[in-house]
């Protein structure tokens, strides 16, 4: 029969790993900083490590070495909060934006056309535009005036053909003449007058508007988002910037 001795030793060996060579430290710095390698390395684990876990619990396990569990937590909350809120806040002032250039465009066109009238009169297209109008709304008054309705044989309403024709007839003339009326100098000096203050007042008051919503725009950006806040405090904070 053969016998086996066993002994026991106080000492603990290490034989190292594989690759290692001894005095070379592959990732870390004497000062405990990462080497290039080790941050390649680390950086790697950690980024594979937050997305495998995903989400909040793999956030917060990211940032656990230096704020903890539940700040990370907190942290991850509060951020994400915050970027929600910016974005309603920034939805709320391209809204702002775009009020304050539709009134700027409208302000322009009525300026446009207070220009078109002071330096062309009658023979502006604004004023031949407005005639045109006008002897379109006398056209369609004369057509609708007329009876050219009628009953046939079998008690079902028709358009009396005959009368549709007199009736468009005069209804043309009545536009013609019209036309020819709001085109002498002394019913064009008196149109052109009051059209030239119209667009005048329009285009201010388009332009007021517009320097108002371009104010809200900038106060609105200009608004700190915290993660304190709700969404009915950056919809407040719209209705302030508005003043209105």
């Amino acid at each position: 029969m053969k016998h086996y001795a066993v002994t026991y030793s106080d000492s603990l060996s290490h034989h190292g790993i594989k690759g290692q060579k001894w005095g070379v430290r592959r990732y870390q710095n004497e000062d405990g900083t990462r080497t290039d390698a080790g941050k390649k390395r680390y950086s790697v684990y950690e980024a594979k490590q937050a997305a495998r876990e995903g989400g909040l619990i793999g956030y917060a396990k990211y940032r656990k070495s230096h704020y903890g569990r539940k700040a990370a937590i907190e942290e991850y909350k509060s951020d994400k909060k915050v970027k929600k809120l910016t974005k309603y806040r920034d939805k709320l002032a391209n809204k702002a934006d775009a009020k304050a250039k539709n009134f700027r465009e409208r302000a322009d066109e009525d300026n446009a056309a207070y220009e078109d009238l002071k330096n062309n009169g009658k023979k502006s297209n604004t004023y031949q535009k407005f005639v045109q109008d006008a002897a379109s709304r006398t056209y369609n008054q004369v057509l609708k005036d007329y009876d050219t309705e009628t009953e046939d044989e079998n008690g079902n309403i028709v358009i009396n053909k005959e009368q549709m024709r007199k009736a468009k007839t005069a209804a043309a003339a009545a536009a013609l003449g019209q036309a020819a009326l709001m085109n002498t100098n002394y019913a064009a000096s008196i149109n052109i007058e009051r059209l030239m203050g119209e667009h005048k007042q329009a285009a201010e008051g388009y332009m007021d508007s517009a320097k108002k919503w371009e104010t809200a725009h900038e106060e609105l950006m200009n608004t700190e988002i915290s993660a304190i806040m709700s969404k009915k405090d950056v919809k407040k904070a719209y209705k302030q910037a508005r003043g209105w």
